[in-house]
């Protein structure tokens, strides 16, 4: 998950368009594919590998990019099933922790190594 070819294929899966139903009496426009993931366990299967991961993730701030990753995949999938909500409020949670731990660090910290720990922490915060 790290690995920004990953970064770059998952991206374009979501906002991949697709084949479009549009209903022109109520100015309606549906992504297909988005519809057979909603209508299927897809959605299901996909909210308990991602809580699975995001919680692996728990712990491993030096995992940043993954979990910022998996916070754009929840918020995406949150349009179709609320549920991802939790899921993206559990990174989050994780990752103002991990920026929060690095206050301790910087206030102990050498002057000259200062910015470079204030450079790590605002990679948390994004």
């Amino acid at each position: 998950l790290t690995h920004p070819a990953v970064h770059t294929l998952i991206r374009q899966t979501l906002f991949h368009l697709g084949p479009l139903q549009v209903d022109l009496s109520s100015n309606y426009v549906k992504y297909e594919w988005k519809v057979d993931v909603a209508c299927t366990n897809i959605i299901q299967t996909l909210f308990t590998i991602i809580e699975e991961i995001a919680d692996d993730l728990k712990e491993s701030p030096h995992e940043y990019k993954a979990s910022a990753l998996l916070g754009e995949l929840c918020s995406f999938l949150s349009y179709i099933d609320a549920s991802f909500k939790s899921i993206s409020r559990t990174i989050a949670s994780s990752a103002r922790r991990w920026a929060q731990d690095y206050d301790i660090r910087i206030s102990d910290a050498d002057p000259a190594c200062i910015c470079r720990l204030r450079l790590k922490q605002a990679l948390f915060y994004r």
